[in-house]
């Protein structure tokens, strides 16, 4: 793939009227963030847009893409642009690839290390960027585009859940930078913060409280890993996607670099997030499962019962810290 130019991907979308956004798959707040800016600006310009998307959304990101979402795939019979946001293959959403490449033209924006792996796509992919949404916000104002109050807040939501709320080490100033900008185009960040954070459900708290009665310390107490099965959901009826800002709280420990957080899928589909605190990375463990993402977030599945999964990701943490014990030797 060769990365194309901002300008080349602004006016690519700027010739095309009908658009359908890919996010990836179990959505995030960077990933509805940014497609909820894009759609509503190309509605506003009169084009005929939708997030194409068949997952639940999460009840913390409903007010983000209101009725832009849709799962029919008669919405458009040939959409003249399909375009993957905070998602650079294929495989990130794998239900959906088929609809995908029905675009009569194929593009990705991206901020993941290998993103862009489309045929055929005008691809811009920056891993040097904390997220998305900065580089959506960019992308709009190649486009000469009239960036609403609401596609600010969209923005915001986007770039401040995937730096952490900016705690993480890859905001850089300039994603300070765009978040100042923001506020010209009338940000509620305010607003924005208590939907995505302070609107929790019961049940969701009831899970983190189990989760984290059963963390386990691993690596001499360097990393922590929590196990949340299916078992776990029903006793308190919590759903998966409440899992979020789980894998925060654990990296908050004293002493602890990585984290790694299990999720029981099904029975034999495990998936894998995982974090680091400093020095830690952990992309090249996430690609022992054949995952990807950052040095410092990453993720992937194993298919293997709960318990092996937990092992193999036990092994593979201590691995590294070994091997890194071993080059500072």
């Amino acid at each position: 793939m060769k990365n194309k130019s901002m300008k080349e991907l602004a006016q690519l979308i700027l010739n095309s009227h009908s658009v359908l956004l890919f996010p990836h798959s179990k959505m995030d707040g960077d990933a509805a963030g940014s497609c909820a800016a894009l759609c509503s600006v190309l509605r506003n310009q009169g084009k005929q847009a939708y997030i194409f998307m068949e997952e639940t959304v999460p009840a913390n990101l409903k007010f983000l893409v209101k009725d832009y979402i849709t799962a029919d795939d008669r919405v458009f019979a040939a959409p003249e642009l399909c375009m993957a946001v905070d998602c650079g293959e294929e495989s990130r959403f794998q239900t959906r690839k088929e609809m995908f490449y029905r675009g009569k033209r194929l593009a990705c924006l991206d901020h993941h290390e290998g993103g862009g792996k489309f045929d055929g796509a005008v691809c811009y992919v920056d891993a040097q960027s904390a997220s998305t949404g900065e580089l959506m916000f960019q992308l709009l104002l190649e486009m000469k585009a009239e960036i609403t109050p609401f596609a600010a807040d969209a923005l915001y939501g986007a770039i401040a859940t995937d730096t952490g709320n900016f705690r993480y080490s890859n905001t850089k100033r300039e994603t300070h930078e765009t978040v100042a900008r923001l506020y010209d185009y009338g940000l509620h960040h305010a607003e924005v913060c208590n939907e995505i954070y302070d609107n929790e459900r019961m049940e969701k708290l009831r899970l983190h409280a189990m989760a984290i009665a059963q963390m386990e310390t691993v690596a001499g107490g360097r990393a922590n890993i929590v196990c949340v099965t299916r078992k776990m959901l029903a006793e308190s009826g919590a759903e998966m996607w409440e899992t979020e800002g789980l894998i925060d709280t654990m990296r908050t420990v004293a002493g602890v670099e990585i984290s790694a957080l299990l999720k029981e899928e099904t029975t034999e589909k495990i998936r894998v997030s995982l974090r680091a605190k400093s020095y830690g990375e952990v992309l090249s463990i996430a690609q022992t499962f054949q995952g990807g993402g950052h040095k410092k977030a990453a993720g992937g599945t194993i298919y293997a019962s709960m318990e092996e999964a937990a092992r193999m990701v036990k092994e593979a943490v201590c691995r590294w810290f070994d091997q890194r014990e071993g080059s500072e030797a």
